[in-house]
């Protein structure tokens, strides 16, 4: 996964030292109205996975943990703070009184309807770089001019981070859809996402490799923005990249399944989508009989920082901040800025 600023010198130093050095908080698609069926409550937590937030708030109340929403999964290496939603509108004084460790209720409200995985823009992040290898005044200079390379068309790049793939979940999802039995359980989702996910960065390297991160061509799929809407770029190119440019579209890359991934039709985007899956060592048809366990999509190739600052702390420690799109990760644009 090549740099976007690697003509600029790296400033090192460590992140997540404890979880206060990295701070989530997320950017919701909308703000519970006051009224509704579905209680919502804005917690802080520390040190704790979104999931094991869920569990450990489902057996302290006495209700189902699937009954509970949330619009996305954060880290446990971090401070975190974002939307529940929970059934019923008599759990709202329970929940203000609520005592976990590392699980602290901000606020409550209600909406109408339960929370589902989606229901956000973005996540804004507050980031302490620790012991960076320069004074934090040099590296707070240097951090600025790296984001201001990646605020620069093609943006910046959307690769799965290294902690979606694990150790071997590429290798395990490869073996498991070319086995004999073609027998895919739910208990494999994560293995097939990881290997969808796999694909998709050999994608993106070779259209950086051949400097295509920012180019239309024909037969690529793009994306409205904001609400991602695909559509196939096959008549008016100039059109369509002026658009990109403007950040009304994006061009995607393939999230390979069965149902919702639109295939680029153009000979010459669907021959890159050919050459990302011989690079993972995958075929096409390895996703067809997957169903529900892999429909697919497109995932938009880069995408805007918002919300940058940059402060010197003290020795040479600094502090970054920004806001990015949902799904995208915090610890590429950091890789970006303390790798040369």
């Amino acid at each position: 996964m090549e740099l976007r600023t690697k003509g600029i010198v790296g400033i090192g130093g460590e992140l997540k030292v404890q979880p206060e050095d990295f701070l989530v908080e997320e950017v919701p698609l909308y703000e519970p109205s006051g009224g509704g069926d579905h209680t919502y409550a804005w917690i802080e937590k520390r040190g704790v996975t979104t999931q094991r937030c869920i569990r450990q708030i489902a057996k302290t109340l006495g209700i189902r943990a699937k009954d509970i929403g949330c619009a996305g999964l954060k880290d446990r290496h971090a401070v975190t703070r974002q939307w529940l939603s929970l059934p019923g509108m008599d759990i709202a004084q329970r929940l203000q009184k609520l005592e976990l460790e590392g699980i602290q209720v901000l606020k409550v409200s209600r909406h109408r309807n339960k929370l589902k995985t989606g229901h956000l823009k973005g996540n804004r992040f507050v980031i302490r770089v620790r012991n960076c290898d320069f004074p934090a005044e040099e590296a707070a200079a240097l951090a600025t001019k790296k984001l201001c390379v990646l605020q620069k068309p093609p943006w910046v790049l959307s690769w799965y981070g290294t902690q979606r793939f694990g150790t071997d979940n590429v290798a395990q999802a490869r073996e498991l859809l070319r086995s004999n039995d073609g027998v895919v359980t739910k208990s494999d989702r994560f293995l097939v996402s990881a290997l969808q996910s796999h694909i998709f960065n050999h994608y993106l390297a070779i259209r950086q490799k051949k400097g295509l991160l920012a180019t239309v061509i024909p037969g690529d799929v793009m994306a409205f923005l904001p609400d991602g809407k695909v559509f196939s770029a096959s008549e008016d190119l100039p059109r369509e990249q002026a658009r990109m440019l403007d950040g009304g579209a994006a061009i995607t890359g393939p999230m390979f399944g069965t149902k919702f991934m639109e295939p680029a039709e153009g000979t010459p985007a669907r021959l890159l989508e050919d050459e990302a899956l011989a690079a993972s060592n995958c075929e096409r048809t390895m996703f067809s009989t997957l169903g529900r366990l892999a429909r697919g999509s497109r995932r938009i190739l880069s995408h805007r920082l918002k919300e940058t600052s940059v402060e010197p702390l003290e020795g040479s420690d600094i502090g970054v901040s920004f806001t990015l799109r949902a799904g995208m990760y915090a610890t590429e644009v950091m890789r970006e800025i303390t790798s040369s």
